[in-house]
């Protein structure tokens, strides 16, 4: 029998020492123990993750001596049923395998999670044998651990629960304001000041606003522009904030920094030290995870020392529940980590210098795991969101940031239950939802359905492969394997730098393979042997080491000699911010409304005659189809589309559409997919192509984003701009005025909804894509909704947006807006006269995939051929055959596309290149003849790298067979290196460098990962000799995905795909991917693969029907 949930207390604990009964947050019913079971179970079938392996490793002979720590243990394979006084958990214990119950009495009776739910259980009374009892005074139980939220996110439940979980998904627009402003930059300040203690800090107030003007307010400069504001009216707003610090540091900083008062945060409690600051706390004993402001180490009157968490807050002064809360989730998880007894938190309140101290008890602790668990029943991704019921009284609805979202999710949830009915209690907040959906058509509402479940679907997906949870759930030589980690390296230097800290670790003993993913920019997380995620960042030198700039200054978990794991995770915040531009897209705004009305509704409006001949000197340089295109889009008023054909220009078609656009006073947006093309359409809207070309001034161009990530365009970003004045005031004002007088912005697509800039920017006149038609089309929107009208360019034939999930993908999440607006048949302009590739290669892509519509631009590109020596057999002492080497170095056209078949099956040393031998060997020949080339020909570390990549795959039963083996058992991996076609490569480029070719006009591209890594590894290690004296690693080495956009005099093109091992390849079928391949050689491509199975592919199959130039070969050894 299910009961009715009573009004759920929650009490907190003050300084002021007063009765936990006489301060209860609410007499009222319970928003936090009382969510809407409805929408829940609505879904439940769909919410529920199954925990689907749970790996405990542990060595044989330690299986009789593993015991349970029944203070602390997990449950899965869990069912809940109601009784009248208790709800009855059972479960397995994961180690033991023991089933056991557990009793949830007094307010844990109304917790319902779903049935075979992973729990924690800790601190339960034992009531029998394998029976435990959880009450308001004693036990915790955890649901779903894994799933870690913020103290912010649950302490917001005090105002509306369904707001907090709204924002777990949708992320909101990045602006400023004053208060934030305030509140970050003394934040900041506090944490400059405890990690660079002087005396004069408590000596000097003037000391220490003058190093808040130096050391802390050059990093908000760009928002003080932004907000309008000049520093001397700012210092006047923060001046009382710093004196409160000053004070504090003066009165409770140890001697001789301060003097050393004691701390109300107990009894005689003096503070020691500052252990952390911005402490990062990953915690799956609680389900939390957080940062505290300062960790500090005290001592009490008798001498013991606590650890405690010290929040500051910047805002409102009077009792606020929601820090309450927050400081004693942070009590509770130290607690936790530490293994201490529950010491105080105390929060500081920098505008007036009052002070809370909040100490949970067990009952307080119960409550706060409560809400959490309720809250991640709300959390868990999958296809749909579902909600905690609206608000009853729709005035907090007004400044909420999410309540467009808020609103559409009502309006679903209606039509299962009418709140609009009289009597109904959410009849107001509803009727005032639905007045916000005034202009949003059911169309509209369809749409934001789909793209929604789209991308949670894809989050999900990505969560699975990498999210951060991996980082709890798998060892460190798990996620080695699965090549996101690099596992015990060693921390061999740590320095403080402006806004945060360097971190160089000894990375040198992993293989150069393994490092090459690990470049600059990448964002990572570090973890100890102990304790996930203690730092993260952006890494900045990509070398033999690695060293990653991280926020943290003062990180207790980071000491130098020890070892850390470094591991890439999938970001929340792509997600959450294609989520947040799919809800703004629904909102009321005029940017809003004409947007949906082009990509939702179809509507199109024919360009308009514009008359600015003064102009038209931007386009002189461009041919007709080019003019074209820059002219259709100049005069739209919606959106145009042009579609590159490979090598057709179209970077310097956009850099002539900037051009045409500023010189008649437009302002533009141009945002590219990635940082690379960013720089590149900078580069060519700088360069000069003739004397009367129209340049855009370097005062009009303005690079968003973070300077390491830029190249060319580092002198454009505001920071590097502004460097150049002398005073604080000086550099402010030049802020203010190159984004008032910015004619050109410049952005990736991530960078849009993450700048403060569009949160105050007026709208721009347009946005320009590049790269339109790798973005996912949500990632698109936030973008294109800072713009009057779009532009979109790319090409739909080749490489579609990456999605992980089968499922979105096939409901069309890879196709891009480029692709669906090309499909509409209208604003289209095809660039199909191409400046790259011979008439040789351009033959083979033009037929096979441009239906005859590609050609060469000019006779200098239709009849361009390989610049090197020509072949002499004297000179040459290659392994490839004297045909082939002929071939590979002749400057006739019609050997500019070569087929070199390479049957992986035989390796003998054959000097014919017509001799066709038939596939005799067995499988065990093969077998060992793989397994003696990895012997002779690679060297150690590569033999446990390829060992590793296999391992993954292998059935249990052969673990400790030799490599060749687990090369043959491999199942659906084992086509993705071919050992022979790796060789054949590196002999190529032998020749080539000897033939005068230089590293950086050749590439070899392949389908697979695997076979890129083993070729780097053998280009790596070609003899220096052998090299001209040049470093072979220069030689690019890619997958075909990569390569998109770039180009080479010669390309050598490895298939790997081996029919033996399966029917048929996705990879090298895929024709956007094909097409890609066939189109990145200028002057040479040279294929290798065997000519007996591709041709059992359909597509591959039919474009080898057209090469004629085909050699049957061998490596000679």
């Amino acid at each position: 029998m299910k009961r009715n949930h009573p009004d759920s207390i929650a009490r907190v604990n003050t300084e002021d020492n007063k009765a936990l009964e006489n301060l209860r947050l609410s007499g009222s019913q319970s928003k936090f123990n009382s969510l809407s079971q409805r929408n829940l179970d609505d879904s439940e079938a769909k919410r529920h993750t199954k925990i689907h392996k749970i790996e405990i490793e542990y060595a044989k002979e330690d299986v009789e001596a593993l015991k349970t720590d029944w203070g602390s243990f997990m449950l899965d394979g869990t069912t809940f049923e109601d009784f009248d006084t208790f709800t009855l958990c059972r479960g397995r214990e994961v180690i033991s395998k023991t089933m056991v119950e557990v009793h949830l009495t007094e307010e844990w009776a109304y917790s319902s999670p779903s049935h075979d739910i992973l729990v924690k259980i800790i601190g339960a009374e034992k009531s029998g044998e394998n029976i435990f009892k959880i009450s308001d005074t004693k036990g915790l139980m955890i649901i779903d651990p894994y799933l870690l939220i913020a103290p912010t996110t649950i302490s917001g439940m005090h105002s509306c629960e369904r707001k907090s979980v709204i924002k777990n998904f949708f992320a909101t627009q990045v602006g400023s304001s004053l208060p934030l402003l305030i509140g970050n930059s003394m934040h900041e300040l506090f944490q400059y000041l405890l990690m660079n203690m002087s005396g004069t800090i408590s000596e000097s107030l003037p000391y220490v606003t003058a190093m808040f003007r130096s050391k802390v307010l050059p990093n908000y400069f760009e928002t003080l522009a932004l907000l309008n504001l000049s520093i001397p009216g700012f210092m006047q707003q923060v001046t009382p904030y710093i004196k409160v610090i000053y004070e504090w540091f003066k009165n409770y900083m140890p001697k001789p920094y301060g003097e050393g008062k004691e701390l109300k945060i107990a009894k005689g409690a003096k503070l020691l030290e500052v252990l952390d600051i911005e402490e990062s706390i990953h915690l799956p004993e609680l389900g939390l995870k957080g940062k505290i402001d300062a960790t500090i180490k005290v001592i009490d009157d008798k001498g013991k020392e606590h650890l405690s968490a010290l929040e500051l807050k910047t805002g409102k002064t009077d009792s606020n529940v929601a820090h309450v809360t927050q400081a004693n989730m942070y009590a509770m998880m130290l607690k936790e980590l530490t293994k201490q007894d529950i010491f105080p938190s105390q929060l500081l309140y920098l505008k007036n210098g009052s002070t809370k101290v909040t100490k949970p008890d067990e009952y307080i602790q119960g409550v706060i795991i409560r809400w959490r668990n309720e809250l991640a029943r709300f959390m868990k991704l999958g296809d749909d969101i579902i909600l905690p019921e609206i608000l009853s009284d729709p005035n907090l609805c007004s400044y909420c940031e999410v309540s467009q979202v808020c609103a559409i999710q009502n309006r679903f949830e209606s039509k299962k239950e009418d709140k609009s009915e009289e009597g109904n209690a959410y009849k107001k907040t509803s009727d005032y939802l639905n007045l916000k959906l005034s202009t949003v058509t059911d169309q509209d509402l369809a749409y934001f359905q789909r793209w929604k479940s789209l991308v949670l679907m894809e989050w999900s997906e990505a969560t699975k492969q990498g999210g951060i949870s991996t980082l709890l759930t798998l060892t460190p030589e798990e996620r080695f394997a699965k090549k996101t980690c690099l596992n015990n390296v060693k921390l061999v230097a740590f320095k403080l730098v402006d806004n945060g800290s360097e971190l160089t670790l000894e990375t040198s003993v992993f293989d150069t393979e393994i490092r090459r993913k690990w470049t600059q920019n990448s964002y990572v997380y570090v973890s100890s042997l102990t304790k996930a995620a203690v730092c993260s960042g952006s890494i900045i030198v990509a070398d033999a080491n690695i060293t990653i700039k991280c926020r943290s200054t003062l990180n207790r978990s980071l000491i130098i000699g020890e070892e850390y794991h470094i591991d890439m995770v999938e970001s929340n915040t792509f997600f959450q911010n294609n989520l947040m531009g799919i809800g703004k897209l629904m909102e009321g705004t005029e940017s809003a409304k004409k947007l949906r009305s082009v990509i939702i509704q179809d509507t199109y409006s024919e360009p308009v005659v514009v008359e600015e001949k003064a102009s038209l000197k931007a386009v002189d340089h461009l041919n007709t189809l080019q003019k074209e295109a820059v002219e259709l889009s100049f005069k739209c008023e919606q959106y145009h589309l042009i579609r590159g054909l490979p090598g057709a220009g179209k970077t310097t078609v956009i850099a002539a559409l900037i051009n045409r656009y500023v010189a008649a006073g437009k302002n533009v947006l141009l945002v590219c997919y990635t940082n690379s093309a960013v720089d590149n359409c900078l580069e060519k809207v700088k360069k000069r192509n003739g004397v009367n070309d129209y340049v855009i001034e370097d005062d009009d161009i303005v690079r968003l984003g973070q300077v390491n990530s830029a190249k060319f365009g580092k002198a454009y970003c505001i920071t590097q701009k502004i460097s150049r004045q002398i005073s604080n005031e000086r550099k402010v004002s030049e802020a203010r005025r190159i984004y008032e007088k910015s004619k050109l912005v410049l952005s990736t697509t991530s960078t849009v909804p993450t700048h403060m800039l569009f949160g105050v920017h007026k709208i721009f006149d347009v946005c320009i894509v590049d790269e339109a038609s790798l973005c996912i089309e949500a990632n698109l929107l936030m973008p294109l909704l800072n713009a009057n009208s779009f532009v979109l360019v790319g090409d739909e034939r080749q490489l579609q947006p990456l999605v992980q999930s089968e499922v979105a993908e096939k409901m069309g999440m890879n196709v891009s807006l480029f692709e669906r607006l090309v499909k509409r048949g209208k604003g289209l302009t095809s660039l199909n006269h191409q400046f790259r590739m011979n008439r040789e290669i351009c033959k083979l892509p033009s037929k096979h995939f441009y239906k005859m519509e590609m050609i060469c631009a000019n006779e200098d590109v239709e009849n361009a051929v390989i610049k090197c020596k020509r072949w002499e057999k004297k000179e040459c002492d290659s392994k490839l055959h004297p045909k082939l080497c002929m071939k590979l170095l002749s400057h006739e056209m019609c050997d500019s596309l070569l087929f070199v078949n390479w049957d992986s099956s035989q390796s003998s040393v054959d000097h014919s290149p017509d001799l066709k031998k038939e596939n005799i060997l067995k499988d065990e020949l093969v077998k060992a003849e793989i397994d003696l080339k990895v012997k002779e020909e690679i060297d150690l570390k590569v033999k446990k790298e390829i060992d590793l990549k296999v391992k993954e795959e292998i059935d249990s039963s052969v673990k400790d067979e030799i490599p060749c083996v687990r090369m043959t058992k491999t199942i659906g991996r084992a086509n993705q290196i071919n050992k022979g076609e790796a060789d054949a490569c590196v002999e190529m480029v032998k020749l080539y460098i000897k033939s005068d070719v230089r590293f950086a006009d050749m590439a070899i591209i392949t389908p697979f990962r695997e076979q890129v890594s083993l070729i780097h590894a053998k280009i790596v290690a070609i003899p220096y000799v052998d090299c001209e004296l040049e470093d072979s690693s220069k030689v690019e080495v890619s997958t075909i995905d990569q390569f998109q956009g770039r180009d080479k005099s010669i390309i050598i093109f490895s298939t790997v795909f081996n029919s033996k091992f399966s029917p048929t390849c996705k990879l090298v079928e895929n024709p956007r991917r094909l097409n890609v391949a066939l189109t990145r050689a200028k002057h040479k491509l040279i294929i290798i693969g065997s000519l007996d199975c591709l041709k059992k592919l359909t597509l591959f199959g039919k474009v080898l029907e057209d090469v004629t130039n085909v050699i049957n070969y061998k490596t000679i050894y």
